[in-house]
């Protein structure tokens, strides 16, 4: 039921459970009908499973990333052209997307259908296999056919009624609860989200904050304005997937790219050097310029670098990987599809659970 709602045709979800609910009191249903069901949402798991490898490979570099800029900045010394207060408050910059790291494990157990025809193929398929049940004589259907019919949803169409699995405009609408999904747990959801990317931004913070000068500044601003342009995206966001129709599509787009165009002019003007003003290293002027190279300073920006800052950041990492691993057990047979071939059998070697 939930292929038919991801590929846009909720509405044959009840003719989906009459037709099973019809099969099953059927007398060679275990030696003739059931494995087209099963075959069918094996192949839907095989399309939607995310390869494992990619994933790994993408959190090792990721977090291997921080470890380098990490490294980097605790083997350097300050001298005239080594400010390595800069290089700190940029590890704090940086630490705003830590989120990632949840959501490169989250997307891949969401998964995503390989092509925009997969599904529609396997359901349509499955369909005509147990019209030879029901006293139908139906021959496959072709790709073409389906599309000059208008069976499945394309396109835009398709991604406003569910094609997109990450993007689900209408949950905040009536049709989840056919799903079972309350509103309850659509609020829960986007407040995890929120946490998520508010644990980064908080992390952020607490590196800028204790960069000498310690305290809040300048430095500050730049961190601020992101995490509002990312508050105020879910919330326009939220507001149009209520409210909007056949609209929603590109008005999401085009936020999302403003969106992630002003993060990147953000990112530029830091690394344009706006940063460096004395005032940001003053605390706006409260206190002395502190210069890296000041013999008291040195040793306690160094020891922040060393002994600090890599605690901080491992933590931060280490909570989103909990989060992941909390999302697993809630919903497990969404990891078992992550790990499961289009055969049934898993990746893992686990033995699938009994029919």
């Amino acid at each position: 039921m939930v292929s038919y709602d991801e590929c846009g045709v909720s509405v044959k979800n009840d003719g989906f459970r009459r037709v099973y609910r019809r099969m099953r009191r059927q007398a060679n249903f275990d030696n003739d009908i059931r494995y087209i069901y099963e075959e069918a949402a094996f192949s839907l798991a095989g399309d939607r499973q995310t390869r494992i490898l990619p994933v790994v490979l993408s959190e090792i570099l990721f977090i291997g990333g921080w470890v380098i800029s990490l490294v980097k900045a605790a083997s350097s010394e300050p001298g005239p052209t080594n400010w390595v207060n800069v290089e700190a408050q940029s590890i704090a910059i940086s630490a705003l997307f830590l989120w990632v790291t949840a959501t490169v494990v989250i997307g891949s157990l969401i998964g995503a259908s390989q092509t925009e025809d997969m599904v529609p193929r396997i359901l349509h398929t499955m369909e005509n296999d147990l019209g030879s049940f029901q006293g139908r004589n139906d021959r496959r259907p072709s790709t073409r056919e389906r599309v000059e019919t208008v069976w499945c949803p394309r396109s835009v169409h398709r991604a406003r009624t569910g094609g997109t699995y990450s993007w689900r405009p209408d949950k905040w609408k009536g049709t989840r609860t056919k799903l079972g999904v309350s509103r309850a747990a659509v609020f829960a959801s986007s407040l995890v989200a929120v946490i998520v990317v508010g644990i980064s931004f908080s992390v952020a913070a607490l590196l800028s904050y204790l960069v000498a000068p310690q305290g809040f500044s300048c430095r500050h601003i730049p961190e601020t304005i992101v995490f509002a342009i990312w508050l105020l995206s879910f919330a326009v966001e939220t507001v149009c997937e209520i409210y909007l129709g056949r609209r929603l599509f590109w008005t999401i787009f085009w936020k999302d790219a403003l969106s992630a165009l002003s993060i990147v002019a953000i990112i530029l003007l830091i690394q344009w050097g706006i940063m460096n003003r004395c005032s940001c290293w003053s605390r706006w002027g409260s206190t002395g310029l502190h210069l890296p190279q000041m013999t008291g300073l040195k040793g306690n920006l160094m020891h922040f670098i060393r002994h600090v800052a890599p605690w901080i950041v491992l933590a931060a990492i280490v909570l989103h990987l909990r989060l992941c691993v909390a999302v697993v057990w809630k919903y497990w047979d969404a990891f078992r599809v992550f790990i499961q071939r289009d055969d049934g059998a898993s990746n893992l070697g686990w033995e699938r659970s009994g029919r």
